[in-house]
């Protein structure tokens, strides 16, 4: 979990190639196919939005091609998915109903990555379950605070064959003011005076979890 919540943290701090993304041929209307050679999972985009190259195995989205207020090393809205086995000691346990696994697997994700949030976020607020449009999935929302910038997170998590699955989207603080005198950004002090992007992106984030697709 560690090395999954230091990759999220590299994808989006640092600045990145953009590379053009393929659509794929049974794509919903009005949306391409990101991470075309996944074999794990299948993540439609809206045709507008711009796939980063992050030389991983996670998919990586910008949903605008501009960064932030100019600044190459923030990147705006985006979403990324990648997925993972779950633990052996769940899935080999012969004690537990094939219900009782899937609901231990959510059970153990969300306290190993609350157990790394501290170390690797600052103001980090408590991660609280939302209704999913999903039904096979579940819907955390935090905020916190990296590199002296308030960041929104919807984190989908899905538990299917034997694999996690979690599509995040990321939104960076709108309110953000430039600062000419020693460069980068002036810190906005406390999370309740920082604004955020999510609500003109609801439509887009429940049309790209509906068509996501598990193969595991």
């Amino acid at each position: 979990m560690k090395r999954i919540i230091a990759l999220i943290l590299c994808v989006i701090s640092l600045s990145l190639v953009l590379v053009a993304c393929g659509n794929g041929d049974n794509a919903p209307k009005g949306m391409k196919r990101a991470n075309a050679d996944s074999k794990i999972y299948t993540l439609y985009v809206p045709e507008d939005w711009v796939e980063i190259d992050n030389g991983t195995d996670m998919a990586f989205v910008q949903a605008q091609a501009s960064s932030v207020t100019g600044n190459s090393n923030l990147q705006p809205e985006s979403v990324n998915a990648m997925a993972w086995p779950i633990s052996e000691s769940i899935l080999k346990n012969t004690e537990l109903s094939p219900e009782d696994k899937i609901a231990k697997a959510y059970e153990a994700y969300l306290a190993d990555y609350k157990s790394q949030l501290g170390s690797n976020f600052s103001e980090a607020s408590e991660i609280v379950e939302t209704e999913s449009v999903r039904e096979d999935g579940k819907t955390y929302v935090f905020t916190a605070k990296q590199i002296g910038i308030y960041w929104k997170y919807y984190m989908n998590v899905i538990v299917s064959g034997g694999y996690y699955y979690v599509v995040t989207f990321n939104f960076p603080q709108k309110n953000l003011t430039e600062d000419k005198e020693n460069g980068g950004f002036k810190e906005t002090i406390g999370v309740e005076n920082a604004t955020f992007a999510d609500g003109e992106y609801k439509e887009s984030m429940d049309e790209i979890m509906k068509e996501f697709k598990t193969h595991g």
